[in-house]
């Protein structure tokens, strides 16, 4: 361990009126008790507002400012507990200490989920975490760097309250159960959450233009905006403004167009190394304007 790893022990020790002497199992343990309740406590409170339908973002930011907090907190304290376990290969705590740690790296910064990316494999392979867990875990690495998921079990929610599951990549069912899991939508959200859209399934050559129509006047019905790609191809919408394409990634750098009667706006979606894009196409008067969502 180096001298950084030992002064971050050194000051957990201390929180929890213990020496360096007195490290137990139970001392990591209560660590990292800690630290999965400071990691979930903002995010109940983010869940609860979602659960209710809560789209006015200022109603979320208190619990947003707490989680940022918690997890630059964590980002100090879990790390160095987790190089200790990986050193010592202490793999017979209580399983609640390896399901935080699992949350808390999931919930890290890439270069960290990056350097545990071996202690979460060796997790579930001794059974310490359950394989939806894992499956999560990969998801949501895949969907931070705008790719598509391997198992379907990330979300997006709208700035308009509307959920819908990230893009898949074909053949998704075959890993579940290459895992010994059949696949079960219902296992992937709560029904409560309403998703809107499940399973855009692309292959490796595809990518999805997704997103939503917001209106500045809610009086004012989706209908009247036309989208439409390189001005040929029409993008459908439905009545929640919710709309989606498939295209070959051989056709980017693609323009998206907004427009009603003559008012418009031109979007370049440019070629990168991502899957999909999600838009906000914002109509305000006499003015369109679109946005990553």
């Amino acid at each position: 361990m180096n001298n950084i790893c030992c002064l971050v022990l050194t000051v957990l020790f201390c929180m929890h009126g213990l020496s360096q002497q007195d490290f137990t199992r139970d001392s990591i343990q209560a660590i990292l008790d800690d630290a999965y309740e400071r990691d979930q406590t903002p995010r109940r409170m983010i869940d609860s507002l979602m659960r209710m339908g809560i789209v006015d973002g200022n109603k979320f930011l208190p619990a947003i400012v707490q989680q940022k907090q918690a997890d630059s907190i964590n980002m100090a304290v879990v790390p160095p507990i987790i190089d200790l376990i990986i050193k010592q290969q202490l793999f017979d705590l209580d399983a609640s200490a390896y399901h935080a740690c699992w949350t808390i790296i999931q919930h890290a910064p890439d270069s960290i989920q990056s350097k545990y990316d071996g202690f979460i494999k060796q997790l579930v392979l001794k059974r310490l975490i359950s394989y939806e867990s894992y499956m999560a875990y990969i998801d949501r690495i895949n969907v931070r760097q705008s790719k598509a998921q391997i198992y379907g079990w990330q979300f997006k929610r709208f700035s308009n309250g509307l959920i819908v599951q990230f893009p898949v990549l074909n053949g998704f069912e075959s890993e579940w159960n290459n895992l010994g899991i059949e696949y079960n939508e219902s296992d992937l959200l709560p029904d409560e959450y309403d998703v809107h859209e499940y399973g855009i399934c692309i292959d490796s050559t595809q990518f999805v233009v997704s997103g939503i129509i917001t209106y500045a006047n809610p009086d004012r019905i989706p209908d009247e905006i036309l989208l439409s790609l390189k001005d040929k191809e029409i993008i459908a919408h439905d009545t929640s403004g919710y709309f989606k394409a498939i295209i070959n990634k051989r056709d980017l750098p693609i323009s998206v167009n907004a427009s009603i009667g003559s008012i418009s706006h031109q979007f370049e979606i440019k070629c990168d190394n991502s899957d999909y894009i999600f838009l906000n196409c914002i109509v305000e008067q006499n003015m369109i304007k679109i946005i990553n969502e």
